[in-house]
């Protein structure tokens, strides 16, 4: 059994008990970083095909490249293909080392191959972030969805966070890595 706690019994049980299944059906795939000993999980992030909605004057102004008019608004939600982080997670005693960041980046490269490789439609990623994690995310240029939480008074349980695709190709160009 390889060795894996990040702090967030959830995302534990994720990789032990469901990720494997959850690959096999086509829910998500799953890329796990191990340490060179093979006996230590660093981190892993799964990732599946997801819609984006765009729900609220909030995301209007948000994808405002992407709509001709807001005025649907009050009648409609309007879908969008991304990419969705499912799970993510580092070794706790591993964390605040930029693993996180690797895995991030990892991401940002298969979802450009994806984008631009394959010719699949994809405006951007998204991640329901736990509410340790949306720093984390900020710094790598994930914003909120559908309202600004940081002036909701209201606790959530995850926090729906996305990053453009422009953002990404920007973020890997700067770090010569598109």
């Amino acid at each position: 059994m390889v060795k894996f706690d990040c702090g967030e019994p959830i995302v534990n049980r994720f990789l032990r008990e469901q990720a494997a299944w959850a690959d096999h059906l086509g829910r998500t795939s799953t890329t796990v970083l191990e340490a060179k000993d093979d006996r230590l999980v660093v981190g892993f992030y799964a990732l599946s095909a997801s819609i984006l909605e765009v729900q609220s004057a909030y995301d209007a102004q948000m994808f405002r490249n992407l709509l001709e008019d807001a005025s649907w608004l009050s009648q409609a939600i309007i879908p969008y293909p991304a990419i969705e982080i499912t799970w993510l997670g580092v070794e706790r005693s591993l964390q605040n080392q930029k693993n996180g960041t690797k895995l991030i980046l990892d991401i940002f490269e298969q979802v450009l191959i994806a984008r631009f490789k394959l010719n699949i439609g994809i405006i951007g990623i998204q991640v329901a972030a736990l509410p340790g994690a949306l720093e984390f995310y900020q710094q790598l240029g994930f914003e909120y969805l559908h309202a600004d939480y940081d002036t909701v008074p209201a606790i959530l349980e995850t926090y729906p966070m996305f990053v453009k695709i422009e953002v990404v190709i920007e973020i890997m160009k700067r770090l010569n890595l598109a």
